[in-house]
């Protein structure tokens, strides 16, 4: 929070004429990007763990509509994972 503060105010004294209103809306905008690039890290590992599950239900033999039903993962990703299994 010390280095948001820091940046803001350099931005304040380095760009004249920039008013309030225009830094909350940049502000707003960073903060944005940030919260989407995290929710795109969460739900990579959300991903990660649901086919380390498929894989560990497709070695245990499971039928590949069971593992799709609990898992949500498609059944062409599910094919590739039975492949890699095999050899």
């Amino acid at each position: 929070m010390v280095y948001f503060e820091v940046v803001i105010r350099y931005i304040m004294n380095a760009k004249e004429g920039i008013d309030e209103k225009e830094l909350v809306k940049i502000a707003r905008g960073i903060s944005t990007e940030r919260g989407e690039a995290i929710m795109t890290i969460a739900e990579k590992l959300r991903m990660e763990e649901k086919l380390a599950i498929a894989k560990n239900m497709l070695e245990m033999g499971m039928d590949i509509e069971q593992i799709m039903k609990a898992t949500k993962v498609k059944e062409e990703k599910l094919q590739i994972l039975k492949e890699e299994i095999k050899h």
